[in-house]
């Protein structure tokens, strides 16, 4: 019993999985409003496994995670120019320096890395070859769900995977540099944006670049394991969506900024912290690319797929297995 259960969890292969029936199909619009819902209700347990299974293919990010609350805390002067009047203050008496010595004497808390959490930064590093592989079984489990597909989770993740791993992990690390890069680059010119014209411009251009990179993702993955196409084909078309496809593009930007910025108020409330905790590991990377995936896929399938599976009919999923006019078999009796 508990063997067939472990089974159907990571298979998403239980009872009530029912997926996108015929009867929901008919209640909604195509990947309209009812729609999105029916099918996150009818898949949350498959896209909860699929949280999981990304979790544990980023074990690295974890680790560099954990290390941060893990770093000793130690003392330090809250000015900086405390250490040039200690040392002037052993050469000279004077009581301006005792008063500047003083006056800069106000202690704050910072913290440093110590041993372990060196280690696990070290681990951490590892990251970078793990995500994009991540991405992509987690984007194969949501596109099935938001198509209505047969979606067995733990073969639908690691086929993905397998099949994709190279491009993936190349991306992936392209991936994690660019997102580092964008989010420093907001942090330090809007700490610099009092400074001049051009540091407040450069801010508000790295905030659109952002914007641009952010929709462009929810293209980028979707493509590379639906399609045999190179990486710089896949970067084109993703850009190329940014306007084609910018009504959903909004809607999902809309949606992913709520539940992020839920998040960051469960955690920032100190109230419902531990609720913050959990979901990420249950169900927010999930929602996250399902709503991506659902709000992509008609655009991808309009201006791609089609065309694409008309050059290449053999690798269309939704082609019969044989002609419907062809007899099955023979009677050759």
């Amino acid at each position: 019993m508990a063997k067939n259960y472990i089974y159907n969890f990571f298979s998403g292969n239980g009872r009530k999985n029912k997926g996108f029936s015929k009867e929901d199909a008919a209640k909604h619009t195509p990947f309209g409003f009812g729609h999105f819902f029916s099918a996150l209700w009818n898949n949350l347990s498959k896209l909860t496994v699929g949280n999981l299974l990304f979790l544990l293919t980023n074990i690295p990010a974890v680790c560099f995670i954990i290390a941060f609350p893990l770093m000793t805390t130690v003392n330090m002067p809250a000015d900086a120019m405390y250490p040039v009047y200690y040392g002037v203050s052993h050469y000279s008496g004077s009581p301006m320096v005792s008063a500047l010595l003083t006056l800069s004497s106000s202690v704050t808390s910072t913290s440093v890395h110590n041993t372990t959490s060196i280690v696990l930064c070290c681990v951490g590093a590892l990251a970078v070859f793990t995500f994009g592989i991540s991405c992509v079984g987690l984007t194969a489990i949501c596109r099935n769900a938001a198509r209505g597909d047969c979606n067995f989770v733990w073969s639908t993740y690691w086929d993905a995977v397998k099949k994709n791993w190279k491009q993936a992990t190349l991306f992936g690390v392209i991936d994690v540099a660019l997102i580092f890069l964008l989010i420093y680059d907001i942090i330090a010119y809007n700490a610099n944006a009092a400074l001049g014209t051009m540091y407040l411009f450069l801010y508000i251009f790295s905030i659109f670049i952002s914007f641009v990179y952010l929709i462009m993702r929810f293209y980028i993955y979707l493509q590379m394991i639906t399609f045999d196409l190179k990486l710089k084909q896949i970067l084109k078309n993703s850009l190329y969506f940014v306007t084609l496809n910018l009504k959903r593009n909004i809607v999902a930007v809309i949606g992913t900024a709520l539940l992020v910025v839920l998040e960051y108020y469960l955690f920032a409330s100190g109230i419902f912290v531990s609720v913050s905790l959990i979901l990420p590991v249950i169900i927010l990377f999930a929602v996250l690319t399902y709503i991506s995936a659902f709000c992509a896929w008609p655009a991808v399938k309009k201006h791609v797929a089609d065309a694409y599976y008309k050059d290449h009919p053999d690798e269309d999923p939704d082609k019969p297995a044989h002609d419907p006019e062809e007899p099955v078999f023979t009677d050759r009796g």
